[in-house]
């Protein structure tokens, strides 16, 4: 299990998916020395001072990665990764420059709502700290607007774009722009965020991206608007309910928790093995297919954005 996988599930606990001031669980505060441990082996043995980024990663996951470790420095009180800050991404993020920002995601929109909550969190670490987030408000506000654009009504009715190349709608990119649109709410209070949450729900629940399983598949086909089928990735099932969880506190409706329910049984009752949660190409074992870097990761982010789910209604 690479590191970032557990760093992911051990810090996640700790998240609270608002700005509201941060607040230990007692009952996860055993898992703080862990997640630390976790968090100086991937400082030491990946993360590289001299490029800003981490060894063998890509944007979403160091994103992901950076973020995590802001969470565990609000858990634990400490300014132990605080160098993250000066990395790529924390330094392009105080920058704040749109122009910069769009050469970085290379129109990648879900990457763009990855460092959505990579710069909000960075900005909760700052201000609990009494020290200036502008910067990083200021990125994630140009990086949600370079997604919100890609809304689009010509292709299935609405929905934005996997990428700006407009090939494809998958449910990865419209799950975080639901999750992103809800908690924007939560944080700023402009109406914007709550249209967009509601527009995207009310498109995303009508596609049939959730088949008659309860689980999401990876997206639409392009010319007939049908579920294509493909892979019905573990990170699909726990973003959406991560952000059906924000669209519920914002609005009241607790029915929304009862579908996100669904699909999280549903990674449990039918996505697991032997009570270990599995991937498609989780067979390295018996000699078959072995799961890519990206694929590896997915779990740590179902688990993540459950975790999301249960601070929203806690």
């Amino acid at each position: 299990m690479r590191p970032l996988i557990v760093l992911a599930l051990v810090s996640s606990v700790f998240h609270i998916g608002t700005s509201a001031p941060f607040e230990k669980r007692a009952q996860c505060a055993s898992q703080l020395s862990l997640a630390a441990s976790i968090a100086n082996r991937l400082m030491s043995h990946w993360y590289n001072p001299l490029l800003g980024s981490f060894n063998s990663g890509s944007l979403w996951t160091d994103a992901n990665t950076i973020e995590d470790a802001h969470n565990l420095m609000l858990a634990a009180g400490t300014d132990t990764y605080a160098i993250l800050d000066f990395s790529k991404i924390g330094i392009e993020g105080a920058m704040a420059s749109t122009i910069i920002w769009e050469i970085q995601v290379d129109g990648s929109n879900d990457d763009t709502l990855w460092l959505v909550l990579t710069m909000w969190k960075i900005a909760d670490y700052l201000q609990a700290r009494g020290r200036d987030a502008s910067g990083y408000l200021k990125s994630a506000s140009e990086l949600y607007d370079l997604v919100a654009a890609q809304w689009d009504t010509t292709n299935c009715g609405g929905g934005v774009w996997w990428s700006t190349a407009k090939t494809y709608k998958n449910a990865i990119t419209n799950e975080l722009f639901l999750y992103t649109s809800a908690n924007g709410y939560l944080r700023t209070g402009q109406a914007s965020y709550l249209e967009n949450a509601r527009k995207e729900w009310a498109w995303l629940n009508q596609t049939g991206m959730r088949n008659n399983k309860g689980l999401y598949n990876d997206g639409l086909d392009f010319n007939t608007c049908a579920n294509n089928g493909q892979t019905e990735w573990t990170h699909n099932q726990g973003v959406v309910a991560s952000g059906l969880a924000a669209l519920s506190v914002a609005t009241g409706d607790k029915s929304l928790l009862d579908v996100a329910k669904v699909t999280l049984d549903a990674v449990f009752s039918q996505m697991t093995q032997g009570g270990i949660l599995r991937e498609s190409c989780d067979d390295a074992a018996a000699g078959g297919a072995q799961c890519d870097h990206d694929q590896q990761i997915f779990k740590a982010s179902l688990f993540a954005q459950s975790s999301l789910k249960n601070s929203g209604i806690n």
